[in-house]
């Protein structure tokens, strides 16, 4: 196995995990309470709210992992240029 291996698949994993959530994320939501009649003429709208669905959270956590193995790969790395070092 190639030594730049392990770190182009984790860099890989987070361009792709970020790409797609933000390709799967949809734009803003726009729901209010209806069920009832309101006690006053505004009506309550939270703005800019942005609903996470199932595949930009995936792609979000493909991401996680990515960074995860890029952290393990570092590690790994200074541990044997100190281990190294001290012989």
């Amino acid at each position: 196995m190639s030594r730049w291996f392990v770190p182009a698949i984790g860099s890989a994993m987070i361009v792709g995990g970020v790409a797609a959530a933000v390709v799967a994320t949809p734009r803003e939501v726009s729901f209010g309470w209806f069920a009832y009649a309101p006690l006053s003429e505004a009506t309550f709208t939270p703005d800019g709210l942005i609903v996470l669905t199932g595949g930009a959270l995936g792609a979000l956590i493909v991401a996680v992992i990515g960074v995860a193995v890029l952290a393990f790969w570092a590690g790994r790395i200074v541990r044997s240029s100190r281990s190294r070092s001290h012989d």
